[in-house]
């Protein structure tokens, strides 16, 4: 828009950067240390960048109007002395922690403690803490904080030396269990109950207590005599989501100490608030890149925080009446509807331009407002000509505030509103306190209506005070009589505007000279801070900050994750004590370090599963190659010297924001990879993009914000794989037609034609690879060898994939060498690759082994079975129940002897020879638990065969796949790991899930064929090849020969995949060698049409049936089954094709339909027996042609098989057809059709056998 053009010129000419200045520091000449600690609130002993938050929020925000007092910089400085003396992992501590196990209080300690626990929304939670540190502060309590995993990755340790969380292996675990309103602790009841009075000596009393503070105050402590009993316990816990400051400053005994912290009464939160808070730096890049994209260039900000409460559902329209009524009345945002008008030299009336910006920041939930103010602002102009900008970071629609992304996303929403010089908030919103506390701003407060249909009246006030409110009073106040009004004790304490009941701190001065003042010198700053933001390019995308919406967590009971503490599991649980009667290796002990793939230096503590991983796994028989160890330490100096925060990555980033074309080689070159999809996907897609960059000597860097850190430890020591959270391109909008795709560049011919991309000059600074499912034909061009040629000087790859694409960087000619050194066990890929890359986090790690231990330990045998089910309700609505799929999987389990056979007669009749005490533990997987109930139910109903005790469980049952719920992966990573952890794997066919599973483990699965028409195929599973993930959409063009070829034909050591007819993976040669043996499943299943009565090709009377070839010619079929010869056979149409195409004995037909779509597709192609054995097409002859149809086939006798030929023939079509010795597979058309929409056609070929033509009669 022109607004946005105009004040980028402006900023532009008024700029003057300081290079010296981080990247996300809008560096001022004005700044000073006593600013940058503010007033000396903070302590300069942090290292910045590892909270660049801390020492750089002050220069978004305007100047605050109050000032700390000495004393309380005095204060926090001896506070922190004492908190690095008393904290966590100190002498002083673990004394403590030992009194506390004793059940008894101990006197006179030295170090006191007050545990804060959270309870409801972000807001309530930021200021219970706030008061929480007061209360310890005044007491001389060091501060501990519990939080849970949602509360984790949000703020900054405040206290320099130490932390203030609670550590992980604290006695209680259960905070939410344990400390209720009942419990035996709280401080009430044990009042209630005698317990404890006055009198009750130090040593006599329990070891902690319990301040039971939300809402109703239940355990009201706030008179003076209360608090001399709360002084002698050594520990206590204070669970609260209100703002119980403020009744701090009713208590005559803290009296004198708070006036001289505070002698601005209405700054308390203020100053606590600035102190404590400091966001992330995850939270914090999403406000500084959101704050320069959109808000940095803006004269003014107006903040409006909209919150509508279930139990005051307020109509939008209603809401959005009030708001602009609240802006008219109080002159907040921009008149519409007039315009000052100039007369131009020619006469006519033009409106006057301003100079001016105004931004509106919007938070709400919903996303209604935002666009109902937007709109009127982009459609109307303004009384004064100024410009108006509306924007919203994020709308959730609903509060979860057990998701962690959800609260990241809310906390950087109230950074930047406490930016804004102008702030509305909605009535008792905490969210709202919050902001307008931490920007030290008296907001204008949209008042509640009396009901949802009534008016307000007014609209809004401006509040006395910055404030929160204490919403919640206690029941009684000592020292005041029954019925007083808490809120006229004293002249510092009112009654607040939203809640007539409640009560606020800080009766402010007559003037506010002070305040308009630091209002001026806001805006100053902003505009120098403006004109001094780096502006890498006036064209730059804006970063577009992508919020991913959390599911609704399942109903189902977790049961990986219940009656265990995960993320506090305690350092001495985490230790892996495993006995040796529980020892699931026998290299128990002596490989941690996987053979070499890991190396020694990592701390052990912070990933327990890198070492400990080798312990719970039974298959070691893949040793990895000398060289490839060799390349992973070339790799790890690569990540390290190269990696985020170095010198060489600043430089890197450097280029890139510069947009100029690359004419030299850089030492260091990066791939970004942006992921997404599912989490056996993403595993798929790390582990691909991992070899990529090895084979081409680039740093891998991860999306950050897709909770990789939550799931996975650091891979490299001494850096990190996460993108730092400012880089510089907006890589969320990037898509298939964006013109950084490569596959547009190519169409487009930006990087050179196709025939000498590898000659191409200039690179372009980054490129953008699209290898999704989706991709078409010039994205497929990436595993071409002159593109890679081209690609390797470009210093940036952004890639984006959800496929396992390594068997296509096998059949690049430039990689197969090194390929090979890397992978002399061509089939173990990823298996090495997962090892190496995928440890979970010790929270995952936990629930593993606990589970483990709890049910598959001790049993002689596991089995493990994941189950996908593919049918359109899975997907998009439900993991329906489908009987044949459990058919399928006991008849797989049982037929491959890998479960028993369940005996039909009852156990006391069984044989006492056949008892044994062997027991089978079965883990299932799956997102419907009603496989394993099945399961589970005729095991206990029936006894085995042999006796064997055969025991089913099932971790959880998600019913939904959630690929952006972090708790749901977290389950899924642990179900994986437990997988692997398995004696044999049966996996469902085409599912990423099992493919990392069978991957980390090493086994050879068998895979289960997906259904056709809700039927049990037959047979029901099958051994895989390898333990190799299948690529599902290869391409299938040969990049030498330009046109398309069976690319599953190329080399030995690349083959179809059993469960993808079309897709490729790689074997071993000598798995090629021996793959022929077996008859193929699909012949056998069109052996056997003649016994069935339904099949997706049987009739009775015969019916025309259109078949296309390879060249896109359809011919017609007649298809029926002859009873003399129990056969089915083609009749009408057949003879033109046998004589058309020239077919003859052992030329190879195959048959296919569509696998998906309404048509169902049918397809026939041939292949003559001359061209696989010597290249050339001979024409059949007339003779042969005689002799082809005067065979046995008119009888329906079977002709033998001469030597050499295959071993049995079926008699099929009409046809006499070999079923050995060929590629059971299906013969990718090599047509050069031109057309990519018919290419994908091809590749959705599904289940194509081939059929060798033993003898053929043209009926």
């Amino acid at each position: 828009m022109y607004y946005v053009k105009f004040q980028l010129h402006r900023a532009a000419a008024a700029a003057s950067p300081s290079h010296g200045a981080p990247e996300d520091t809008p560096e001022t000449s004005t700044r000073h240390d006593d600013d940058r600690l503010l007033g000396g609130l903070l302590s300069p002993a942090f290292d910045e960048h590892s909270c660049r938050s801390r020492y750089t929020s002050s220069l978004y925000r305007r100047r605050s109007p109050f000032r700390p007092s000495t004393y309380l910089v005095e204060r926090l400085r001896r506070y922190e002395a004492r908190h690095k003396r008393c904290g966590p992992g100190s002498a002083l501590f673990q004394e403590a922690v030992e009194h506390l196990r004793s059940g008894r209080n101990a006197a006179r300690s030295e170090c006191q403690y007050v545990v804060w626990t959270p309870f409801n929304g972000l807001g309530n939670r930021m200021l219970a803490l706030a008061s929480t540190f007061l209360y310890a502060l005044l007491t001389d309590r060091v501060l501990l904080v519990h939080a849970p995993p949602e509360f984790d990755g949000l703020f900054c340790e405040p206290f320099p030396g130490s932390s203030w969380t609670l550590p992980a292996d604290f006695l209680i675990t259960d905070f939410d269990g344990v400390f209720t309103m009942w419990s035996p602790t709280s401080y009430k009841n044990m009042r209630q109950a005698g317990t404890i009075s006055n009198a009750t000596a130090e040593q006599s009393l329990p070891a902690y207590v319990f301040l039971d503070l939300i809402q109703s105050f239940t355990d009201a402590a706030f008179c003076d005599d209360d608090q001399q009993v709360l002084a002698k316990f050594n520990w206590m816990v204070i669970k609260s989501d209100v703002y119980f400051a403020a009744m701090l400053f009713l208590m005559p005994a803290y009296e004198r100490e708070l006036t001289q912290l505070f002698p601005e009464k209405e700054a308390v939160f203020h100053h606590l608030a600035r102190y404590l808070f400091h966001p992330s730096n995850d939270v914090w890049g999403i406000v500084h890149r959101f704050y320069e994209a959109y808000l940095s260039r803006a004269d003014e900000l107006v903040g409006l925080q909209v919150r509508v409460f279930p139990e005051m559902p307020i109509p939008f329209d209603n809401m959005y009446e009030q708001i602009i009524r609240c802006s008219e009345q109080e002159g907040l945002l921009p008149k519409l509807g007039q315009t000052v008008v100039v007369t131009a030299a020619n006469g006519s009336s033009v409106v006057a331009p301003s100079t001016k910006l105004t931004s509106i920041l919007v938070t709400s939930l919903f996303p209604d407002y935002y666009d109902r103010i937007r709109g009127v602002y982009h459609a109307r102009p303004t009384e004064t000509g100024e410009y108006v900008a509306v924007h919203q970071p994020s709308h959730e629609r609903e509060q979860r505030t057990e998701a962690r992304g959800h609260n990241q996303r809310a906390l950087a929403e109230i950074y930047l509103l406490s930016f804004c010089d102008r702030v509305v908030t909605s009535a008792v919103s905490t969210f709202g306190y919050i902001a307008h506390g931490l920007a030290g701003v008296r907001p204008w407060v949209l008042l509640r209506p009396p009901s949802p249909v009534a008016r307000a009246e007014p609209a809004c006030v401006r509040s006395e005070t910055v404030e929160p409110c204490l919403q919640a009073l206690p029941r009684r106040m000592c020292g005041a009589a029954e019925g007083s009004d808490i809120g006229a004790l004293v002249p510092h304490i009112r009654h607040c505007e939203d809640v007539q009941k409640g009560v606020k701190l800080g009766w402010p001065p007559a003037g506010r000279a002070a305040e308009n003042e630091a209002r001026r010198w806001g805006r100053l700053r902003r505009a120098s801070a403006r004109a001094a933001l780096v502006l890498c390019s006036l064209t730059m995308i804006p970063v577009v900050v992508v919020l991913h919406r959390c599911a609704v967590s399942s109903s189902w009971p977790d049961r990986v994750f219940e009656a265990k503490h995960i993320a506090g599991a305690g350092e001495q649980d985490m230790q892996d004590d495993l006995p040796d009667d529980l020892t699931a290796s026998q290299y128990i002990g002596y490989d941690k370090f996987l053979g070499g793939l890991l190396q020694e230096g990592f701390d052990e503590v912070s990933c327990r599963s890198r070492y400990q991983f080798a312990r719970y796994h039974k298959n070691f028989t893949r040793i990895p190659s000398s060289y490839l160890l060799e390349r992973l330490r070339r790799q790890e100096a690569l990540q390290k010297k190269c990696g985020p925060g170095t010198k060489s990555y600043k430089q890197a980033v450097k280029l890139l924001r510069s947009s100029q074309g690359v004419n030299m080689t850089t030492d260091c070159n990066y791939l970004f990879l942006t992921v997404h999809a599912g989490l056996g996907n993403r595993m798929l897609e790390i582990a691909s993009a991992f070899l990529y960059a090895l084979l081409t000597n680039r740093i891998l860097l991860l999306d950050r914000y897709q909770e990789i850190g939550d799931l996975f430890c650091e891979p490299f020591p001494g850096t990190s794989w996460l993108m730092p959270s400012d880089f510089p391109l907006n890589y969320g909008e990037f898509t298939q037609s964006s013109p950084e795709s490569y596959g547009n560049m190519l169409q487009n011919k930006v990087v050179g034609d196709n025939t000498d991309r590898s000659l191409a000059g200039s690179r372009p600074p980054y490129v953008f690879l699209y290898l999704d499912g989706n991709y078409e034909f010039h994205d497929k061009l990436f595993f071409c060898e002159d593109d890679q040629q081209f690609l390797q000087d470009v210093p940036w790859l952004i890639m984006r994939t959800d496929m396992y694409f390594i068997p296509s960087l096998f059949l690049i000619p430039s990689y197969q060498d090194e390929l090979s050194r890397l992978f002399p066990e061509k089939d173990a890929v990823f298996h090495h690759l997962a090892r190496y890359l995928f440890h979970p986090t010790n929270s995952i790690w936990y629930s593993v082994k606990g589970y483990y231990r709890s049910y598959l330990a001790k049993a002689n045998k596991t089995v493990g079975i994941q189950i996908r089910i593919f049918e359109k309700e899975g997907i998009l609505q439900k993991n329906g129940r489908f009987p044949y799929v459990l058919e399928q999987i006991l008849s797989c389990a049982q037929n491959e002897k890998l479960l028993p056979e369940i005996s039909m007669k009852d156990e006391a009749e069984a044989p006492t020879a056949t008892k044994n005490n062997q027991t089978i533990a079965v883990l299932t997987t799956s997102l419907s638990s009603w496989y394993s109930n099945q399961i589970q139910k005729k095991y206990s109903e029936h006894p085995t065969v042999d006796g064997t005790r055969v025991e089913v469980y099932q971790p959880s049952h998600e019913e939904y796949q959630r690929s952006k719920n972090k708790k749901h992966n977290m389950k899924a990573l642990a179900e994986i790991y437990l997988l692997s952890m398995t004696d044999v794997l049966i996996t469902s066919g085409f599912s990423t899930f099992g493919y990392a599973a069978q991957g980390l483990s090493g086994l050879t699965p068998w895979i289960m064929f997906r259904s056709e028409n809700h039927a049990m195929p037959d047979p029901p599973c099958r051994r895989a090849m390898s333990i190799e993930p299948c690529f599902h959409q290869a391409p299938f063009y040969d990049c030498k020969a330009k046109r398309n070829a069976d690319l599953g034909k190329m080399v030995p050591f690349v083959r179809h995949c059993e469960d993808v007819s079309w897709g490729l993976k790689v074997i071993t040669e000598e798995q090629n060698s021996t793959r022929g043996e077996a008859l193929p499943a699909a012949v056998e299943e069109l052996r056997r049409l003649r016994h069935r009565r339904r099949g997706h090709l049987q009739l009775c009377k015969g019916v025309l049936l259109n078949f296309e070839d390879g060249e896109g010619k359809v011919w017609r079929f007649r298809y029926l089954y002859w009873n003399n010869s129990q056969s089915y056979v083609l009749t009408k149409g057949w003879s033109r094709f046998v004589r058309e195409k020239g077919l003859r004995a052992s030329d190879t037909i195959a048959f296919s339909r569509l696998a998906y779509g309404p048509d169902k597709l049918l397809f026939i192609d041939c292949k003559r027996h001359t061209e696989a054995a010597t290249g050339d097409e001979k024409p059949i002859t007339s003779g042969e042609a005689a002799r082809v149809n005067n065979t046995a086939a008119a009888t329906g006798d079977e002709k033998p098989i001469t030597s050499g030929e295959a071993t049995r023939v079926v008699r099929l079509f009409g046809m006499d057809i070999a079923t050995g010795g060929g590629d059971y597979r299906k013969w990718e058309r090599a047509v050069e059709m031109g057309q990519e929409a018919f290419l994908m056609k091809r590749q959705c070929v599904h289940s194509a056998p081939h059929y060798t033509v033993r003898s053929a009669k043209a009926i």
